[in-house]
């Protein structure tokens, strides 16, 4: 089944708009006023926030629902020397928030104890059996980060056994909410708080932030607090990129500020993480290296064992001991990316058998899949064919599992389709699902997969009404290749950090000529490289994941239009631009519908 081509949508704001940037928003770069103006920004006051974020745009922790009360019940708790724990959940998101909140309690002069989930053997959030493990192990009060909104049966047994519990998190709540000594959450009903968008660590920082002003009876904390909390801004900042939170109001002050905080102060664990991950590098740290470098090492942990060596790595202060568990993540993250590899080789090649020219959607099993990789495995799916993807892992999967009764399944979304309803469409066949529109986990009996793929089918058709889903991509402006200098590609970084609701830009190039042969490179061979020119000098171009076009590359007598990132690189001390292909269009003319700003948003 050949790879589709993307419909391709370049974004034209009003040319009214860029002069008035260009005149009144502190803006003297055409392209950096063109890509504000694709992200509907034109007031000089929002402009200036969007392009200077800090920490004064941080909203204070006790607009939060619940932050008082959570406070004094963990201050009563810190001063009865009661046994504290916390209850994160695997991902980085929880990590970082568990982390968080672990080094807040100890600067009050607490010990918690903390609990990360084992994801195969005891699965998402905060269940009766977690409940009753925090019991058997003494704990009087536990706080949750990154889950227990929607944990109803487990509150209910932890008022069973007297054990208190605060809940932080920031999932969508049920219309039932769980009893708790506190809920902290910025989504709930009635909540006043002005952005519901944080992620589960940023909760967490909050909760921290405010039992520092609590501890230190002014907005102003003592020196102690100030480092605790800078701490936790930097790891509040990397589950914010890594959970994929919408990148705008406190969010992107967040992400700014903290990793800018991480370049120069980092802890040993992070320092630690970020040499086994860059090994060398001297550039600034971006949101694009924690999602693409960082993350996935973090990941890989709960992915294949057990995540709690992550919070081990954040709260370790011995740099000696920080590198070790850093080089033991690395090495979890290499065996991941293998077998990631081998499992998206052969999720594809039944996709080609199964799905034929145009599927609606996937539905793929089989036995023998790591469980903790088939969400990754779904993403390379919707990456690779351009529809909505479910795959399962069906037992045994190792030693352990040979009496499992029960398949682990994820599902990934693309063209729109809601996979959480897609699911709860197929509920009867299901022993358990959950999650949202983009993302969702499920668990049934292997003998049904068969009637689920039925099932999963005829609602992605109704959903998509006969059509066929198809990739899409936004294109921010059309640009001379030879205008892109050090300094204008310079100027588009004034708009980090990168992420949801802020896609990093892409560019349209027309008129371009093929400049030599293009050649395939990388160990595994899926990279393209090649040069260009558009009249002027020929420029260096690199296609990840493209090497199988590379004979549509060629076919339209060298003549191609590219959607690229322009990135400033340095090789052997000389520094230059050089185009990150994200596709391309072979001919003279490419197929482009033009679309507003506020289009364009719809689209992304």
């Amino acid at each position: 089944m050949p790879r589709r081509a993307r419909k391709w949508f370049l974004v034209r704001p009003e040319s009214e708009s860029i002069s008035r940037i260009l005149a009144d928003g502190g803006v003297s770069s055409p392209i950096l006023a063109t890509l504000l103006a694709t992200r509907g920004l034109a007031d000089p006051v929002a402009i200036k926030g969007f392009l200077e974020p800090n920490l004064k745009d941080l909203h204070s922790p006790f607009q939060l629902p619940g932050i008082e009360a959570a406070c004094i019940a963990i201050e009563q708790a810190v001063s009865n020397k009661e046994r504290i724990g916390i209850h994160g959940d695997y991902d980085v998101d929880g990590l970082t928030g568990t982390s968080v909140l672990v080094l807040a309690l100890r600067q009050m002069g607490a010990r918690p104890d903390f609990h990360i989930p084992h994801r195969r053997r005891e699965g998402y959030g905060l269940t009766p059996a977690s409940i009753d493990l925090h019991h058997r192990e003494g704990r009087n009060l536990v706080i949750t980060v990154d889950c227990g909104i929607t944990a109803l049966e487990a509150c209910a047994r932890a008022r069973e056994l007297g054990l208190r519990l605060i809940i932080t998190d920031h999932h969508e709540p049920r219309s039932s909410l769980p009893e708790a000594e506190a809920l902290v959450h910025p989504a709930l009903p009635g909540s006043g708080y002005p952005f519901a968008g944080i992620s589960g660590a940023m909760v967490a920082f909050k909760l921290a932030w405010g039992l520092a002003i609590r501890a230190c009876g002014s907005e102003k904390v003592s020196q102690p607090w100030q480092r605790i909390l800078l701490q936790g801004l930097g790891l509040a900042a990397l589950g914010a990129v890594a959970d994929h939170v919408p990148l705008v109001d406190e969010n992107r002050a967040l992400v700014r500020c903290g990793l800018a905080y991480l370049d120069q102060h980092a802890t040993p664990g992070i320092r630690a993480l970020m040499d086994v991950s860059f090994q060398g590098r001297e550039k600034p740290l971006r949101s694009e290296d924690v999602a693409f470098q960082l993350a996935p090492r973090l990941n890989a942990a709960g992915r294949l064992e057990c995540a709690r060596f992550c919070v081990d790595l954040f709260t370790e202060p011995d740099a000696g001991k920080a590198r070790r568990i850093a080089e033991m993540l690395d090495g979890y993250n290499r065996t991941r990316k293998k077998m990631e590899a081998d499992q998206s080789r052969q999720a594809k090649e039944d996709a080609r058998e199964k799905g034929g020219d145009s599927p609606v959607a996937l539905v793929l099993g089989r036995q023998g899949w790591h469980p903790g990789l088939v969400g990754i495995v779904a993403s390379r799916l919707v990456e690779e064919f351009h529809c909505p993807a479910f795959t399962v892992a069906i037992p045994p999967w190792d030693e352990e599992s040979a009496d499992e009764p029960l398949a682990v399944g994820s599902a990934r979304s693309a063209g729109g389709l809601p996979v959480h309803e897609a699911l709860a469409s197929c509920g009867d066949l299901l022993a358990s699902h959950g999650g949202h529109r983009a993302a969702a986990g499920f668990k049934l009996h292997p003998d049904n997969l068969p009637a689920l793929n039925d099932r999963i089918q005829e609602f992605a058709r109704a959903h998509f009404r006969g059509t066929v889903p198809r990739a899409t991509l936004c294109l921010d402006a059309e640009v001379s290749i030879d205008s892109l200098t050090i300094e204008q590609v310079r100027q588009i970084d004034r708009l980090e950090p990168f992420g949801m609701t802020n896609r990093s830009p892409v560019f349209l190039a027309t008129g371009l000529r093929l400049s030599g042969e293009p050649r395939v490179v990388g160990t595994q061979g899926t990279t393209l490289q090649f040069s260009v020119t558009q009249g002027g000098r020929p420029v260096g171009c690199v296609g990840f994941q493209l090497a199988e076009r590379i004979e549509e590359l060629k076919s339209a007598d060298g003549r191609v239009s590219l959607a690229f990132q322009p990135k400033v690189e340095t090789f052997n001390g000389a520094t230059k631009v050089k185009m990150h292909v994200v596709d391309f269009q072979a001919g003279v003319k490419p197929e482009i519908e033009v679309v507003s700003a506020a289009e364009a948003a719809e689209i992304a």
